[in-house]
């Protein structure tokens, strides 16, 4: 966890903001050192190898409100396949979050690339259809050929929505559905890459 390669580096470097006097800590370090605390949180002995966790902290914090960790997701999405995927799923928020808003469970919708990389995420409250969530997306969703999506999706202004944009639904009917058309099964084997994709967000 935390490996980033030269070569992906180079790629994302120019959405990095300049050094102004001070030389910043090697940035390669730095980025591996916040995707390692993201995943594990706050234990065992990062802080040697990635640095100081006050270091890291100010560095995302200060990245992501200029906007560099979303213009860097943004470019590597594009370079990706022409396909996207949608899915959403539950997930439990703190005991204390929980206790102020009376919830404890969230729904995160999220949309990934044919690399199974999310692109585009959503929170909404427990209670929110999942077809609201797609609906969200839908104003921002990154140009794509196809998009993967189980029967939770299967909705006639979803799918016109879609085709107005140029994307072709790849979306099995429900059964009690009027119109019965067929859709690439072979392509929809893809799905499970968004799967993979809530897996890793739950670990």
């Amino acid at each position: 966890m935390g490996q980033i390669k030269e070569e992906a580096l180079r790629r994302i470097k120019q959405y990095f903001p300049k050094s102004r006097g001070k030389p910043r800590v090697d940035d390669r370090r730095v980025i591996r050192g916040i995707i390692y605390v993201l995943h594990n949180g706050l234990k065992g002995n990062a802080s040697k190898e990635y640095g100081p966790y006050k270091m890291l902290y100010n560095r995302f914090v200060r990245w992501s409100r200029l906007g560099v960790f979303t213009k860097t997701l943004q470019k590597l999405s594009k370079e990706g396949t022409k396909v996207l995927m949608i899915d959403a799923t539950y997930l439990k928020v703190h005991r204390t979050t929980a206790s102020l808003k009376g919830r404890a469970w969230q729904q995160i919708t999220c949309v990934c690339d044919g690399f199974g990389r999310p692109v585009r995420l959503l929170l909404t409250a427990e209670n929110v259809n999942d077809i609201v969530g797609a609906g969200e997306l839908l104003k921002d969703l990154p140009e794509a050929d196809y998009l993967l999506a189980d029967k939770r999706y299967d909705a006639n202004w979803f799918r016109e929505e879609l085709m107005r944009r140029g994307v072709e639904p790849c979306i099995p009917y429900i059964s009690t559905h009027k119109t019965q058309r067929p859709y690439n099964t072979v392509l929809y084997k893809q799905r499970h890459k968004i799967e993979n994709v809530f897996c890793k967000l739950k670990d």
